[in-house]
C-alpha cells in the first residue's frame, strides 16, 4: 500500500462581478477558476449591436442560451474573392471597402486591409449551437426579435486590463446592412 496521499479537490465559490450599461449587463468571475481562460455571461437588449472586436491570441467560444442572436464574423482576406478553402470553412460573402480598415485600441494600429470574408450564425433558444471564433476574426452580435438575448462564452485567455488582447473596430465599419433583418 502506498503512503503517498492524493490531494483532495474541494468545491469552490467565487464572487461574480457585474457590469451594466444601456446595452445590457454582463457577469464576470472575480477570480478565474483555472490558470487559462475565463467563463462569462452577457445579456443584451433588443436593438443593440455589440461589435466589432478581435483577438490576436485567444479563441472565443459562444453559446446563445436566451432569446435569439445574429453573430457576424469577418476575416480579413488578401483578395476580393472567396477561394475554395474559405467556402469550405463556411465563409459566405465578401465585403470590399473603399479604404483600408485600421483598428485602434490602446494607441496601437493594425491595418486589416480592404477585403473581408463574412459569415453569420443564428444562436439561441430556437437554434442551440456553439460558435468557436479563432484569433484574428472580427466578431460581434445583435439581438434578433423583441426579447433580450443571453450569451454564455468562454475565452481561452484571462482578461488582463494592463495588456488586453482586444482590438476594436466600429460596429458599422463593414456597413450597417450586415446587421439588419433581411425581409424576403
Amino acid at each position: 500500500m502506498s503512503t503517498t496521499r492524493t490531494r483532495i479537490e474541494h468545491p469552490r465559490t467565487v464572487a461574480v462581478r457585474t457590469f451594466a450599461d444601456d446595452r445590457g449587463y454582463s457577469y464576470f468571475p472575480e477570480v478565474p477558476l483555472t490558470s487559462e481562460g475565463q467563463l462569462n455571461w452577457s445579456m443584451m437588449y433588443p436593438g443593440v449591436v455589440k461589435a466589432f472586436h478581435y483577438h490576436q491570441k485567444q479563441w472565443d467560444h459562444w453559446i446563445g442560451l436566451v432569446g435569439m442572436m445574429k453573430v457576424v464574423l469577418a476575416r480579413p482576406i488578401e483578395t476580393p474573392e472567396l477561394d475554395a478553402d474559405l467556402k469550405a470553412g463556411g465563409w459566405k460573402q465578401v465585403v470590399s471597402l473603399d479604404h483600408d480598415l485600421v483598428a485602434t485600441l490602446r494607441d496601437q494600429e493594425e491595418n486589416l486591409g480592404r477585403h473581408f470574408a463574412l459569415q453569420w450564425h443564428y444562436l439561441g433558444e430556437r437554434n442551440p449551437a456553439m460558435v468557436s471564433i479563432p484569433p484574428g476574426v472580427l466578431h460581434g452580435y445583435t439581438t434578433v426579435g423583441p426579447a433580450p438575448c443571453g450569451l454564455l462564452y468562454h475565452v481561452t485567455k484571462q482578461y488582463d486590463a494592463a495588456d488586453p488582447d482586444e482590438w476594436r473596430v466600429d460596429w458599422d465599419a463593414l456597413g450597417e446592412s450586415i446587421w439588419k433583418v433581411e425581409n424576403k
